[in-house]
């Protein structure tokens, strides 16, 4: 797959599964896309980031509606429970507990990037440019 212009963030995760009285929020450092010579080893890597960004871009080509937030939030999905599983940080901390302690798997669960956010004093946050 040629390399194409994505500048892609991963916004953060709701499973499909996910059950609000039970379900577990895990909290990981903001990324980005992947290198590019680490998606040229990982076929997997390779295919879940190019399936985030054609859905962030059809979403946002598409204007809001329902069917585009549905489409949208199903590419999220996909991409995520596509790529989670090699995440060093979901397989160090969060698999042992939702897998192995309390016997969910990553459909049941939702994910959160944080951010610092920091403003220079006197100045006002700029808009994003999309």
């Amino acid at each position: 797959m040629g390399m194409r212009e994505r500048n892609l963030r991963w916004p953060g995760y709701l499973g499909r599964n996910y059950d609000e009285r039970r379900g577990v929020l895990c909290l990981g450092a903001v990324h980005g896309e992947a290198k590019p010579e680490d998606l040229a080893k990982d076929a997997t890597l390779n295919a879940s980031e190019f399936r985030m960004s054609d859905a962030v871009h059809a979403w946002r080509a598409a204007g809001w509606s329902t069917g585009a937030d549905a489409a949208y939030l199903e590419g999220v999905r996909s991409s995520y429970e596509m790529a989670m599983p090699d995440w060093p940080r979901w397989r160090r901390t969060f698999k042992p507990l939702v897998e192995g302690q309390l016997r969910m798997d990553i459909t049941q669960v939702a994910w959160s990037n944080l951010a610092k956010c920091r403003l220079l004093c006197g100045r006002a946050p700029r808009r994003p440019r999309w």
